[in-house]
């Protein structure tokens, strides 16, 4: 499975419309699809708490289109949002937190702040599309998951999304079409421009292609640590966490992702894989 065919699938379309170059709307529609991660985030907490999360934290929300979602999703569900730049929150006032009614509104929280800033206690906080490999450090990641921690209601959950595979760590561009029922269609390139197998820190790039337009480079750039899954349950586990689950996700005859997340100790080494870590705070 490619690491760009991943969950995140977008829905096609034989229409072709204006193309927008609105980064934030092309990354939506190249790697989030908020109503299946919703669905998923439930599936796994009941996994490991036996109950229904209501109130979640997402942290580096960028657009929060996942709070968003939440929020609709139940009508006793809240979400904080958190992140540090004012930009991309205010992006998702205008573009998701509007599409609410008033009622959801008022559950819906986004604040600019830092991810480890003090907020009362969730069932559920997510560190999702990778966010947390911010942390380059085990000393930063170890702190952060601290916090997390923390900010959890006694049965609470952290969870957080890994890639990795023998593909994953190897400079180059993936590039895949996407086509899309809002946006038409582009390409959305993955792009390793280098890793320091030392350190495993590498630098991610992601760019967008047009027919018969510019092209936006490296639209999103990340510096992370390419953590690996015993590292970041061991790290969990000193920061407090009674448990840690890993859910591996389900292929297809032709070995891509099917967006299925089963619990899982053992697995083949694919070329590129996604998992989730899911760890509980109480016993």
């Amino acid at each position: 499975m490619s690491l760009l065919q991943t969950r995140r699938m977008t829905k096609t379309t034989r229409k072709r419309k204006v193309v927008t170059r609105d980064r934030f709307a092309l990354y939506e529609a190249s790697v989030q699809s908020v109503e299946h991660d919703v669905d998923i985030f439930n599936q796994l907490f009941h996994t490991l708490c036996k109950r229904k999360p209501h109130s979640l934290r997402e942290d580096f929300c960028g657009t929060f289109a996942l709070s968003t979602e939440w929020v609709r999703k139940h009508k006793e569900n809240t979400a904080l949002a958190l992140d540090i730049s004012e930009r991309e929150l205010e992006y998702g006032r205008k573009h998701h937190m509007a599409t609410l009614d008033k009622a959801q509104q008022a559950r819906l929280h986004p604040l600019r702040r830092n991810v480890n800033s003090k907020t009362p206690p969730v069932d559920l906080i997510a560190a999702c599309n990778f966010s947390y490999l911010i942390f380059r450090t085990r000393a930063e990641l170890l702190a952060y998951f601290k916090h997390c921690y923390q900010s959890l209601k006694s049965d609470g959950c952290l969870l957080v999304d890994i890639f990795g595979g023998t593909e994953a760590e190897v400079v180059a561009k993936e590039r895949r079409f996407v086509t899309n029922d809002k946006i038409a269609r582009f390409t959305y390139v993955w792009d390793l421009e280098w890793m320091n197998p030392i350190t495993r820190e590498a630098l991610f790039h992601i760019h967008f292609k047009f027919p018969n337009q510019k092209p936006i480079q490296k639209a999103f750039s990340y510096h992370w640590r390419i953590w690996t899954i015993p590292e970041i349950r061991d790290v969990m586990e000193e920061a407090g966490f009674a448990k840690s689950m890993v859910f591996w996700e389900e292929g297809d005859e032709k070995g891509e992702g099917t967006g299925v997340f089963y619990p899982s100790n053992v697995e083949e080494n694919d070329p590129s894989w996604i998992a989730f870590i899911v760890a509980r705070k109480g016993h």
